[in-house]
């Protein structure tokens, strides 16, 4: 019998962090789900670290094309009826995937479910909370969604099905490739949230270096897609 849920990790160099990644999955109070985890052709010892979960998870090794594609890959390697993205070194609050799972089962015109989470540094320090630096929408958020990014990439799960007549994650963008998929998926479905924190994007020198000018260059290609798809 298929899981319910998939829960999609890309990993690139992360033999340090990937441990405390998935032990968050494992300790899940909802259990009904598969890991599916893609090397995205790490250079350190990323696969070797992940061999002692054979059998709890799915592994595949492509080279690296991004973490677009990787992601891409595990969907298109996933069996669930929802996706749920996870960052390799990003963590879960233990109650996460039993509360949106439930909000899905109960409102089956809600395609995909966020919630707030904290931001803490390498000590687990709580630094800020996402809604309180994007402030969240429900429902129709596609004009919202335009206008501003307010969706935590780690904390959504969604329906699967909107995913793939989506299109999945545009794979010549680096940094706001979810931005571009959300957009497509709210012109589509519904979109709610859960106000409390159950997730924690980890905060280190690694996933500090992206480059604000091309964040900014991927911003305009993505209003401008958005534009051309729903004028």
């Amino acid at each position: 019998m298929s899981p319910r849920v998939s829960v999609v990790i890309p990993a690139y160099n992360c033999a340090g962090f990937i441990a405390k990644t998935l032990e968050s999955v494992f300790a899940q109070t909802y259990k009904d789900y598969e890991i599916v985890v893609v090397d995205d052709g790490s250079t350190d010892n990323t696969g070797e670290a992940l061999k002692k979960y054979a059998g709890r998870i799915k592994y595949i090794r492509q080279e690296n094309a991004g973490n677009s594609a990787a992601r891409n890959a595990a969907i298109r390697n996933s069996l669930g009826e929802y996706i749920a993205f996870l960052d390799h070194d990003d963590i879960w609050a233990p109650e996460k995937l039993e509360k949106q799972v439930k909000m899905l089962e109960e409102y089956p015109k809600t395609g995909m479910v966020y919630s707030d989470g904290y931001v803490v540094d390498s000590s687990g320090k709580k630094l800020a909370t996402f809604f309180k630096s994007a402030a969240p929408h429900r429902g129709s958020v596609a004009e919202d969604l335009f206008m501003g990014y307010f969706i935590p990439l780690l904390t959504v799960v969604v329906r699967k099905s909107l995913v793939e007549s989506a299109g999945l994650f545009p794979e010549d963008l680096r940094i706001c490739e979810e931005w571009e998929l959300f957009l497509r998926i709210a012109h589509s479905a519904e979109i709610d949230y859960i106000g409390e924190p159950l997730a924690y994007y980890v905060q280190h020198s690694g996933n500090q270096s992206r480059n604000f000018e091309l964040g900014k260059r991927e911003e305009i290609k993505v209003l401008e897609r958005t534009l051309e798809r729903f004028p």
